[in-house]
């Protein structure tokens, strides 16, 4: 009986020590949980949580700060990324800045001359390429090619931009002749002044007109008319050198006699109204353009100078300026230009200037000079005939 109670004394004892036990087992438990805390690098905090030891850490979705991406979340210098709880923890977010950068490109008309990766709210002040171009003076540096709005490279840089350098051509370097008569405005002038008064008075002096009639007088050459891309001939008809589309297209007159030139009928239909192109030897179509002839090429480059400067009409359209001041050059003034000038003159009261004086082509749409010698203007003898100056007017 003895060895009975004693086995239940020592049973009830076991059963409240044990008891006794797991209420003071969960006392500890709930005196161990960890606190876990996360924080903004300014030490705000943007959440925590309590946890029991050992248990998988729980992170908050990755915070967001303007212009930083998040890189994760760091204790004492250590990327933390997972593991369990082992005590309290204090975790601070790490951002990284975001680098914005926009793009500057520098343009000479459409050549690129230099292309940047700017950051946000810099400059190009320190960036500029060079503005040094031969006979040419640098006039600044523009937010569009049409020269309308300027830039300060100084500004900061917020956008991606295209800057176009605006130069003028340098005419004091050009040796001109004394400009006198009809160009005596001109004289004394040099750089945009000369450039301006040379445009007013392209676009503001005489008058145009041009009948079948007025055509046949100013080309008559030698008992024949002097074709334009053919040479001397039968009249055929009246070709206009810039196409009358395009004078439509800037609401320009189509009957300016500089324009109009005595021409084949079966070349000028085949010319039609196609731009001009580079070629050599005798007049050809190819390819929707129209290569003039090496005898003519000179004598399409001044009309188109003129009808262009006169009338805003895009040299664009007809071809392109270094082809024509090549022509220009390539294929020098004759004496029939010269008569055919002063013809119109007599009907309309204004000359083509790149006639009379070749090198203001060169003041007004620059270009370096094939010749540095202007006094005398460059002139050629047809090859059918040399002609003396004494007749020329009479011819």
């Amino acid at each position: 009986m003895k060895k009975i109670l004693l086995l239940l004394f020592l049973s009830l004892s076991i059963f409240f020590l044990t008891a006794c036990l797991d209420e003071e087992g969960n006392g500890d438990k709930g005196d161990s949980l960890y606190e876990i805390t996360f924080k903004l690098e300014d030490g705000s905090t943007l959440f925590s949580y309590k946890s029991d030891s050992n248990e998988d850490l729980l992170f908050p979705a990755n915070p967001i700060k303007e212009g930083y991406v998040f890189v994760g979340w760091f204790a004492e210098g250590e990327k933390i990324e997972g593991g369990k709880v082992t005590g309290n923890l204090e975790l601070v977010a790490h951002f990284d800045e975001v680098l914005i950068t926009y793009q500057v490109r520098f343009f000479d008309g459409s050549v690129i001359l230099a292309t940047y990766e700017v950051p946000q709210n810099g400059s190009v002040a320190d960036k500029i390429p060079s503005t040094d171009k031969n006979n040419y003076i640098f006039d600044g540096w523009f937010l569009n090619s049409t020269f309308t709005t300027a830039f300060n490279p100084s500004n900061t840089i917020t956008q991606d931009l295209d800057i176009y350098g605006k130069w003028s051509f340098d005419t004091s370097g050009i040796p001109v002749g004394e400009y006198t008569g009809y160009y005596s405005n001109l004289n004394g002038l040099s750089n945009s002044a000369l450039q301006t008064a040379l445009r007013n008075m392209i676009k503001n002096t005489g008058s145009q007109s041009g009948s079948t009639g007025q055509v046949k007088s100013v080309d008559s050459w030698q008992g024949q008319y002097y074709l334009i891309y053919t040479g001397l001939g039968s009249y055929g008809n009246r070709e206009h050198t810039v196409p009358a589309s395009k004078l439509r297209d800037a609401k320009a007159p189509e009957d300016d006699l500089h324009n109009l030139r005595a021409a084949n009928s079966g070349v000028n239909s085949t010319r039609g109204n196609d731009p001009f192109g580079p070629g050599s030897g005798s007049w050809k179509s190819s390819g929707g353009k129209f290569y003039p002839g090496d005898e003519h090429r000179g004598d399409v480059a001044r009309i188109v100078f003129y009808i262009t400067t006169r009338y805003n009409v895009p040299m664009t359209a007809v071809g392109n300026l270094q082809m024509f001041l090549e022509w220009h050059a390539a294929d020098p003034v004759n004496e029939f230009e010269l008569t055919r000038n002063e013809r119109i003159f007599g009907y309309q009261k204004n000359r083509n200037p790149f006639i009379d004086h070749p090198e203001l082509a060169y003041v007004l749409f620059g270009s370096t000079p094939t010749s540095t010698t202007y006094e005398t203007p460059m002139y050629q003898t047809l090859g059918f005939e040399t002609v003396s100056f004494s007749n020329i007017f009479t011819a």
